[in-house]
């Protein structure tokens, strides 16, 4: 990538730091940072009341990125489809937990496409609201009644429940159908809780 309007790539950046460290600037690796100073205002999504400003720091975030990866079972195979907000705290850390587990992050077409883009670009893990998982999940009741299958997907949740009570596991199997809707690679979905008044 060469220089234009302005801006330089990254392999120049690189040189240009390089330099200044070999003619003894060393300020950028002597800063001092205080990882518990404020250091990003983001909002929140507004998902249980309004939607506000949030002061954090670095600790803050990076600590969430790490409790993150040790609830989540998070591969480098991954790929995340990248739809919430980077303005707002949930889409913002939710990017940097990819990052740092080494995730493929897709980039959705809309909000209509979402469904075409789990499947296009093989997706297997991505964070959202409740509202939209909750639209998702409407979407997959509806195909499932508009086929008149809602009895046997509830025998065969039952079967399911029941197996994995003896660690036994053929979910994927069970639901074929219903994960190729989405895209056939999604192993989980990332959302966070809370309770309705």
């Amino acid at each position: 990538m060469s220089k234009k309007d302005g801006y330089k790539d990254l392999i120049s950046l690189k040189e240009e730091g390089k330099k200044l460290l070999e003619a003894g600037n060393n300020e950028y690796v002597e800063t001092k940072i205080d990882s518990f100073k404020m250091n990003i205002l983001l909002f929140t999504s507004g998902t249980t009341s309004k939607s506000k400003a949030v002061m954090l720091s670095q600790n803050n975030i990076a600590s969430n990125v790490y409790a993150m990866q040790l609830v989540e079972n998070f591969l480098p195979t991954d790929v995340n489809l990248a739809f919430l907000p980077f303005h707002h705290i949930f889409g913002s850390t939710a990017l940097i937990v990819m990052l740092a587990c080494g995730i493929t992050t897709a980039f959705p077409d809309g909000l209509r496409y979402v469904q075409d883009n789990l499947k296009e670009y093989k997706v297997s893990v991505f964070v959202g609201v409740p509202l939209l998982v909750e639209a998702i999940y409407k979407k997959i009741e509806q195909g499932i009644e508009k086929k008149n299958k809602t009895k046997i997907v509830n025998i065969v949740k039952k079967i399911s429940n029941f197996l994995l009570k003896f660690n036994i596991d053929i979910r994927r199997k069970l639901f074929k159908e219903i994960i190729d809707e989405l895209g056939g690679s999604l192993r989980f979905v990332v959302s966070v809780l809370y309770n309705k008044k």
